[in-house]
């Protein structure tokens, strides 16, 4: 394959006998920064492929240094790129995303050049793009016209793709573990990045305990701490990697997640030849369902600051213990038809636990801590927050060690009613209570179409007893499903005017 200049690809002859061939191979040459925008323009050029593409955003100070190594030429050079050639009409950038989204950045008018920068005696600082007009479209011609050394790849699979922007381009540079987990083929390494963070093209998977906003002009997590950096480099995935980690049928959460090497072996393991997500990642459900339980302890979590990637990650993973998971294989689920969990008290508890375990002594009162070892070991524990700066089997162990002093109730944990269904007597004689009418809407019920319902769901502690029955139609209740009894009745107070006492109705529940 002789050189290829961008702009003078000519299909037939450069490329397509090639894949024709069959035979993966790479071809150098260049491009210009023209073709690089306008194939961008044009959707043929694809900058920040997901799978393999690193989060990380450059500051607009390091895109300015980019642009004043173009424009001042010389000696200097942007380092070489590599695309990968799949059509006619789609040209992957495997390798280069930060370096080449400058100029093109650029272009888009996002940035200014620098302050105080001279080209060719000429002061530019401070211009965008399109105020290079007039006498000074020399400028815009100069950047057009530079030319990228460019390394084109054909017939390569999305496999090797992947492994080449691993093993080979990044080896050397300073991509963390989760940044190279992230370019793992497979639907384990999709789940996480799209549950995670949001995909400009589609958020099916996105998370919402994940939501970001902005406080003081900085791009922070809605249920974290600000303390939980997000500096582009896959902090959040990381997060989740580790709890998917934690939890996955074969590991046991204690033994914690402090190798990087082994959680990098297992994703590839997996995910390759023979491993068990290689059909599809059949722990997505369970990991689900432990995110919808992290929401509802985080966003009433009385203290955000506290929010830091690790205690965060500790407070999910004990809510998580203290429910309990059943099942095998792809039927495992957190035990909730057993255990409901209060997520205010627990949020609460947990921090009054962790103050209370991180408080120093003195010589009228003991620590808390003091005369108690780090699990598995004879060493003096530390204070509790002391405790969160690693996840190794030993801090974890002792991090269960102390919460392990309180009891289930103390956390808001209750043994929910392993009956589903109320007795048919017990219902005949609640809806006499009731005048034969329904509960929610007041409405007579027809014979044979009553249905006991739980006034309190027991998705939310609610017992099979009749201080908890209310009853209504077969109908409704199918179409109530879990939803808080003040929510369904103010969904059908408009249509039946029916209006429900609740504060009454809980104080005589409780007193039952």
């Amino acid at each position: 394959m002789s050189f290829i200049t961008a702009e003078h690809i000519d299909w037939d002859e450069d490329f397509q006998p090639i894949f024709d061939e069959g035979n993966s191979t790479f071809a150098k040459g260049e491009s210009s920064i023209k073709w690089l925008c306008e194939m961008r323009r044009q959707g043929k050029f694809l900058t920040g492929v997901r799978s393999y593409q690193r989060e990380k955003v450059a500051p607009v100070e390091w895109k300015q240094q980019v642009m004043v190594t173009i424009l001042e030429g010389g000696y200097k050079s942007i380092p070489e790129i590599h695309v990968r050639v799949k059509n006619p009409e789609c040209y992957e950038l495997t390798d280069g995303q930060q370096r080449t989204s400058a100029p093109l950045d650029f272009m888009e008018n996002e940035f200014p050049l620098p302050k105080k920068l001279v080209v060719d005696g000429v002061d530019l600082g401070g211009l965008y793009w399109k105020d290079l007009v007039g006498d000074l479209s020399w400028v815009m011609e100069r950047i057009d016209n530079y030319a990228i050394s460019t390394k084109w790849y054909v017939n390569l699979t999305d496999r090797e793709t992947s492994e080449l922007f691993i093993e080979v381009l990044n080896n050397t540079n300073t991509m963390n573990a989760q940044e190279i987990r992230n370019a793992v083929l497979g639907v384990y390494s999709n789940f996480v990045r799209d549950t995670a963070r949001k995909d400009p093209f589609s958020d099916e998977l996105f998370h919402p305990l994940f939501t970001r906003t902005t406080k003081n002009n900085k791009e922070v997590l809605q249920n974290f701490s600000p303390k939980f950096s997000l500096n582009g480099r896959m902090e959040v995935d990381e997060w989740l990697q580790n709890l998917c980690f934690l939890f996955h049928e074969k590991h046991d959460w204690t033994k914690g997640c402090s190798s990087q090497v082994q959680q990098t072996a297992w994703v590839k393991k997996t995910q390759g030849e023979g491993g068990i997500f290689v059909e599809g990642y059949y722990e997505s459900k369970l990991i689900t369902e432990i995110l919808n339980l992290a929401k509802s302890i985080l966003e009433v979590y009385p203290n955000k600051q506290r929010l830091a990637p690790m205690v965060s990650l500790m407070v999910v993973c004990y809510a998580v213990h203290l429910i309990g998971i059943k099942g095998k294989g792809k039927s495992r689920k957190l035990n909730r038809t057993v255990n409901h969990l209060n997520p205010v008290i627990f949020a609460k508890k947990f921090e009054e636990v962790f103050v209370a375990w991180s408080t120093h002594g003195n010589k009228k009162k003991k620590a808390l801590y003091d005369g108690h070892t780090m699990f598995g070991s004879d060493t003096p524990m530390e204070p509790f927050n002391q405790l969160f700066g690693g996840k190794n089997s030993v801090a974890i162990g002792t991090i269960k060690k102390v919460l392990d002093q309180y009891t289930p109730e103390e956390w808001g944990v209750s043994v929910r009613d392993t009956k589903t269904v109320f007795p048919k007597d017990m219902i005949m004689e609640r809806l006499a209570e009731q005048g034969g009418k329904c509960f929610w809407t007041g409405m007579p019920i027809n014979e044979d179409q009553e249905a006991g319902d739980h006034y309190l769901p027991r998705s939310k502690g609610g017992a099979t007893v009749k201080e908890n029955l209310v009853v209504t139609s077969r109908k409704l209740n199918n179409i109530r499903l879990n939803t808080s009894a003040k929510d369904f009745s103010e969904i059908l107070v408009k249509q039946y005017n029916v209006n429900i006492d609740h504060e009454k109705y809980l104080q005589e529940l409780n007193n039952g």
